[in-house]
C-alpha cells in the first residue's frame, strides 16, 4: 500500500520564494490524514509481479536474477584453491636477490658505501689501469668485506682459457675433426640433422651421382639396323655406342657404323619416351633444335679412317616439357648433311632429360 502525504498550513500557503526569505519559519505537520493511492482492483493491493499473480506473492532467485544460495561461496573456494596453487609454484623471493653490489675505486669507498651486506654479496675493486681488479665478498662472521681474489676479469678477454671449456675461434672450428662421422643414405638434408649427419648425407649424394651406369644405345633409341649399327670396329677393337644419365643430362659415347648413305634430315636414332629431352618453344608450338650442354645442336662426327666427316643434329618436332608430352612428341638425331657408309666415333651431351 502506497502512502501519500499532504501538508497543510494553518494560514495561507506560502510560496517557495517567501519561505526562503523567512528561513526561521517553523511548520507543524499533523500526520492524522492518510489518503490511499488509487489502484486497479482492490484499493491498495498488489496482485501481479514478474508474471506471478495473487495476494501473497513469493519471488524466487530466478525471478529477480539473483545468484542461488551458495554460489558466491563456491566461487570463493575455487579462487582460494587457485591462489594457493600459484603461491606454491612461485619462486622464492630470495631467488631474486642481486648479490653483485657493484665496482668501487678502493676498499675504503666500498666500506663507506656498503658498511653492511648480506651473505653471498660480492663486489669488485678497480683502482685504475695500473692495478689489478680485486674480488671482495661479505663476511658476515666478521661483518666486513674480505678480499677473495686478485685480477678479476671484466671481460672474457682477461680470463685464461681452460683445457675443456675452450673459447670459440674460427680457426679452431675449421680444424675440428669429424669424429663420429658415419655412413648415411643419400637423403635430403633436414633441419633436425646434426652437422655430422648432414655431411654424411651430402657425401652419400655425391657418391650416388658419381656412379654412372652406361647402357647400350638401344636402351634409349630405336633405329633401323639395316641403315645403322651401334658399334664401330677399328684397328683398336670394337667400340659400342652407349648412353648414360648424368646429373639429369643425356650423354652419348662410343661409335656407330652407317650401313648405307643417308641424306640430310634422315632420322638415324629416334628417342624412346623415357629418354626424351626437355625442349620448350616459349609457347610457339613449333619444331626446333635441342641444344646440348655446349650450347650447340649440330655435332661434327669423324669417320674412323679420318677420310670423311659428317654432321648430326638433335631435333624435337614439338614442345616437350613433361612426361605427358614425352609420350607423344617425336624427337630424333638427324643427319644434318649427307653421311657416307662408314664408322664414326662420338662423345657428347645431348641435353637435359625430362625424366633424369
Amino acid at each position: 500500500m502506497n502512502i501519500a502525504l499532504k501538508v497543510f498550513w494553518s494560514n495561507q500557503p506560502m510560496t517557495v520564494a517567501e519561505k526562503v526569505k523567512h528561513a526561521p519559519l517553523q511548520i507543524d505537520i499533523p500526520f492524522g490524514v492518510m489518503i490511499s493511492h488509487p489502484a486497479s482492483g482492490n484499493i491498495g493491493g498488489i496482485h501481479s509481479i514478474n508474471g506471478k499473480t495473487g495476494t501473497n506473492i513469493i519471488l524466487s532467485a530466478d525471478d529477480v536474477r539473483a545468484d542461488k544460495a551458495g554460489t558466491a561461496q563456491h566461487v570463493l573456494e575455487q579462487l582460494t584453491q587457485q591462489l594457493e596453487s600459484l603461491n606454491a609454484s612461485k619462486l622464492d623471493a630470495l631467488d631474486y636477490v642481486q648479490h653483485f653490489r657493484g665496482v668501487f675505486s678502493s676498499y675504503a669507498a666500498l666500506a663507506e658505501a656498503l658498511p653492511t651486506a648480506l651473505d653471498g654479496d660480492y663486489a669488485h675493486i678497480d683502482s685504475g689501469s695500473s692495478f689489478d681488479r680485486l674480488l671482495t665478498i661479505w663476511d658476515s662472521s666478521d661483518s666486513r668485506w674480505i678480499v677473495n681474489d686478485v685480477h678479476i676479469a671484466s671481460t672474457t678477454d682477461e680470463i685464461a682459457e681452460g683445457s675443456i671449456n675452450l673459447y670459440f675461434k674460427s680457426e679452431r672450428v675449421r680444424e675440428t675433426s669429424l669424429t663420429g662421422l658415419q655412413e648415411q643414405n643419400a637423403l635430403e638434408i633436414s633441419h633436425t640433422d646434426t652437422v655430422l649427419i648432414a655431411l654424411a648425407k651430402l657425401q652419400a649424394q655425391l657418391k650416388a651421382t658419381s656412379t654412372v651406369t652406361w647402357l647400350p644405345a638401344a636402351t634409349a633409341f630405336t633405329f633401323d639396323e639395316n641403315v645403322v649399327t651401334t658399334s664401330l670396329t677399328s684397328w683398336g677393337g670394337t667400340i659400342h655406342l652407349e648412353v648414360a644419365k648424368i646429373n639429369g643430362m643425356l650423354w652419348l659415347r662410343g661409335g656407330f657404323t652407317m650401313q648405307s648413305t643417308v641424306t640430310a634430315g634422315y632420322a638415324i636414332f629416334n628417342f624412346k619416351p623415357d629418354w626424351k629431352l626437355l625442349k620448350s618453344f616459349s609457347g610457339n608450338g613449333s619444331a626446333g633444335h635441342i641444344y646440348g650442354i655446349a650450347g650447340s645442336y649440330i655435332y661434327n662426327i669423324l669417320s674412323n679412317d679420318s677420310a670423311s666427316s659428317g654432321q648430326i643434329r638433335c631435333y624435337s618436332e614439338w614442345d616437350c616439357i613433361n612426361t605427358k608430352s614425352a609420350e607423344t612428341v617425336r624427337q630424333a638425331i638427324l643427319a644434318n648433311n649427307q653421311i657416307a657408309p662408314k664408322g664414326y666415333q662420338i662423345s657428347l651431351c645431348l641435353g637435359q632429360l625430362i625424366m633424369p
